[in-house]
């Protein structure tokens, strides 16, 4: 009297199946035994990264803006160049700088700081200036109405555009290159600890006799 195979194992010998159990439990103990860099991070290191990058990024967005005017506006008028200006603009740059150096421990803070305020704000800045410029003055009219004069002019001029793109291919590269890096480790660990062991395709397909 014969048996009919068991479904999902048809023409499969059960030295194979048993071979075929044993390496995918050794796939999952070489990614269990990953180095914490190697592993995909989770969903609060994301959540912190866009919370910094978008508390962080409109700060160096602004001294960088401001900064940039000041000298555009000094260098003319006065043949020189104006401290203030270049002070302003060395912090934003290197605050922008610190926000790309955080896409290594998380790319969701330069890909959020970058996309929000400044690819969309840079955008609407440049693509309608007078209801950018309106918006910004109500905004900063308590505050210091040269600066936000200055910040309009170079939100206008393309400048947080620009930003806001260097910094969302800057978290997208970032993550690109983790992500190759990360299976680039995990397949030289399952190959290492599957070692000697028969091809799963082999095992799959069986001897059929």
């Amino acid at each position: 009297m014969s048996t009919s195979p068991q479904p999902g194992h048809a023409g499969v010998p059960t030295g194979n199946r048993t071979r075929l159990r044993d390496r995918r439990a050794i796939r999952a103990a070489a990614r269990a035994s990953l180095p914490e860099a190697s592993r995909p991070p989770g969903w609060g290191r994301r959540l912190l990264g866009a919370l910094v990058g978008l508390v962080t990024t409109p700060v160096a967005v602004v001294l960088t803006g401001v900064g940039a005017a000041r000298l555009a506006e000094s260098a003319p008028a006065r043949g020189g160049g104006d401290t203030l200006g270049v002070a302003l603009l060395v912090l934003g740059v290197l605050v922008l700088a610190a926000v790309a150096v955080l896409g290594s421990w998380s790319s969701a803070a330069p890909v959020v700081g970058g996309l929000v305020w400044g690819v969309v704000v840079g955008a609407a800045a440049v693509v309608a200036p007078a209801r950018f410029s309106e918006v910004v003055e109500e905004l900063g009219a308590a505050g210091a109405p040269a600066a936000t004069e200055q910040l309009v002019r170079s939100a206008t001029g393309g400048l947080l555009l620009v930003v806001g793109a260097l910094l969302l291919a800057t978290g997208t590269a970032t993550a690109i290159a983790r992500r190759v890096g990360r299976r680039s480790t995990l397949d030289a660990a399952e190959a290492e600890a599957t070692a000697g062991l028969p091809d799963e395709r082999t095992d799959a397909r069986g001897t059929g006799t």
